[in-house]
């Protein structure tokens, strides 16, 4: 390979490979912002839909605790995408510099070249430095130095040329990714001015509702009373199924269909679709502090996710419908058998499927029932494995 092909080469590659893996990275910042950004719209537009005599409501606190946490991490985002930005123009400035230096050393040798040039040739053309050879071996070699140099002179001109071009494009890159830090810059200005803002909302919120510690403990004393009731009509299905599958069992006996079932369901950790098109998590799974009042522990056998009112509920993953029951104060629950597996849908105020039905993944098996004077469903969704109960979080896939 020639020496001007190698550089031409070598100034390609270098300008590619360091473009493409800056870019990957800045992807995939942006496609993270992208998610918070759309889940942080999702739950103002959430908070927009209750009414205002719902608007001091513990479910109000939570949603406003949700929006921010997504703001912090959101401008956490983008201060992440502009450390990004300013290490891709920091490189940036040390590639045009090294193409400034090379590009000033590619002229200087080829004005070397032109001036050696003229003081070689200046007295008599090429054709006489030829026929001024002693022998025919001396002109074939003058001949071919002076085709070589000709040809170096041109691969110079290449090279600067070249070098010139990359010089260009990564200059554009370099103010293009000025620009993007400003609008970033920005950006952050904005989202922490929105932050300070929902941070009063919160307090004032706070406030309001730890006056209320009387009616909120009247509150959380019915919510544990519901769970109870829930989780032994759970027990109680499971207790009844394991019965009905081996006399004498102690767990539940999988037919060879439901082995493949169980073992395909188990794989699927952190892969599972969301039980909901659209939803935020509004509380976690296992125990908890209470979200206003202080020294006070909640439970949680699942996780509640609150989406927009009247919206389709679907099935995790391909199983078969064990029960739909009604759990008054909690709406119609349907438990889904996935091998070893049961997904638990609550708060259901129709039901489209019924026990011993086959059913996929994301098939639509219900619509939530709407909160009280409000414009949101809250799911309770819970995953168990026989008598264990597990996160659904872990199980969900982050993409809904």
């Amino acid at each position: 390979m020639s020496r001007i092909f190698k550089y031409l080469f070598c100034i390609a590659f270098f300008f590619n490979t360091g473009y493409y893996v800056f870019s990957q990275t800045r992807i995939d910042l942006e496609k993270e912002r992208r998610k918070t950004q759309n889940d942080l719209e999702y739950a103002t537009n959430l908070l927009k839909s209750t009414q205002d005599q719902r608007k001091s409501s513990v479910e109000n606190y939570i949603i406003t605790n949700k929006k921010i946490e997504l703001r912090t991490r959101n401008i956490q985002n983008i201060k992440g995408e502009i450390l990004q930005i300013e290490s891709n123009i920091a490189t940036e400035q040390q590639v045009i510099s090294g193409l400034k230096s090379d590009l000033d050393k590619l002229r200087t040798e080829y004005v070397k070249l032109v001036m050696q040039a003229f003081k070689t040739f200046k007295t008599s053309d090429k054709l006489m430095y030829i026929f001024a050879s002693k022998d025919f071996n001396q002109a074939y070699r003058r001949l071919r130095y002076l085709h070589y140099y000709s040809k170096y002179r041109k691969s110079q001109i290449q090279s600067i040329e070249a070098t010139q071009t990359v010089l260009q494009k990564r200059v554009m890159i370099y103010e293009e990714l000025k620009d993007s830090k400003q609008h970033l810059l920005t950006e952050v200005s904005k989202e922490t001015n929105k932050l300070s803002t929902e941070k009063k909302q919160q307090e004032k919120l706070l406030k309001s509702l730890s006056s209320k510690e009387k009616q909120l403990k009247a509150e959380i004393a019915k919510k544990e009373k519901l769970a109870k009731k829930l989780q032994q009509e759970i027990e109680r299905i499971i207790a009844e199924e394991i019965a009905k599958s081996k006399k004498g069992a102690k767990i539940y006996q999988l037919t060879p269909q439901e082995q493949i079932l169980n073992d395909q369901f188990s794989s699927n950790l952190n892969k599972l679709p969301w039980p909901l098109e659209r939803g935020i998590i509004t509380e976690n799974f296992g125990e908890h502090n209470h979200p206003v009042l202080k020294g006070i522990i909640i439970r949680n056998d699942g996780i509640d996710i609150s989406t927009a009112k009247g919206s389709a509920v679907r099935s995790v993953f391909n199983g078969t419908v064990r029960n739909v029951f009604i759990i008054p104060g909690m709406n119609k629950v349907v438990i889904v058998r996935h091998g070893s597996y049961l997904s638990v849908y609550s708060n259901l105020i129709d039901v489209y499927v019924k026990a011993g039905e086959d059913i996929k993944t994301k098939q639509v098996i219900g619509i939530l029932a709407a909160n009280e004077n409000s414009d949101v469903s809250i799911l309770k969704f819970q995953i168990w494995k026989e008598n264990v109960k597990l996160d659904p979080q872990k199980w969900l896939a982050k993409e809904k």
